[in-house]
């Protein structure tokens, strides 16, 4: 998929089920779901970004986001339960190299929902997404070091570790160690994973 595909299919991003999840365009009516764990300062610990102040900042952001999808250049979806309507995080690609075939997945999740494996589903619809859909070869995921949670997501979807970057990125001030997972379309059908992910 090229670039152009990219934009065309971002910019009206498709909702998607899972067994327990449905993926959706991030809405104002998640701005108090989003706020109850983007304003937490153990959920952004290891994330570049800083605790929301406030419901207003939850708000703005969902806002750019929206803004972001009419332009073609963000591709994110709000995690909800389909049993019980609730957003729980966010799962998406926040980078795509069409010239080298490639995406970067980035993903957050309210703690109270750890232990499900709810992160793992939605990680795992989205790679399915980037093989079955964008015919990329290779999908990667960033962590910062010392997210043993998040590294654990990405092998439980399939992704190997492939090391530590030291000094990668100067995130909130800070110069930090990443570690990188990735997984390519050789070794994903090796594995035989389930590409019956429904898009709607």
């Amino acid at each position: 998929m090229d670039i152009s595909e990219y934009k065309k299919f971002t910019s009206c991003l498709p909702t998607m089920q899972t067994e327990r999840l449905v993926l959706e365009k991030l809405a104002s009516r998640h701005a108090e779901d989003m706020f109850e764990y983007s304003s937490r300062e153990d959920v952004t610990e290891f994330l570049s970004w800083y605790p929301h102040r406030d419901i207003y900042d939850t708000r703005e952001w969902i806002r750019k986001t929206r803004a972001l999808y009419r332009k073609g250049v963000f591709c994110d979806w709000a995690i909800v339960l389909k049993q019980s309507g609730k957003m729980i995080g966010t799962v998406g690609f926040v980078r795509f190299s069409p010239e080298n075939n490639r995406a970067e997945i980035g993903y957050a999740m309210n703690p109270d929902y750890e232990g499900h494996g709810f992160m793992t589903e939605a990680v795992s619809a989205i790679i399915n997404l980037g093989f079955s859909k964008f015919g990329l070869n290779r999908i990667e995921a960033l962590f910062i070091d010392g997210d043993l949670k998040s590294r654990a997501v990405m092998e439980r979807c399939g992704m190997t570790y492939e090391g530590m970057l030291a000094d990668y990125l100067t995130i909130k001030g800070k110069s930090r160690n990443i570690g990188i997972c990735s997984i390519t379309i050789n070794n994903y059908f090796i594995r035989g994973e389930n590409h019956d992910k429904k898009i709607i």
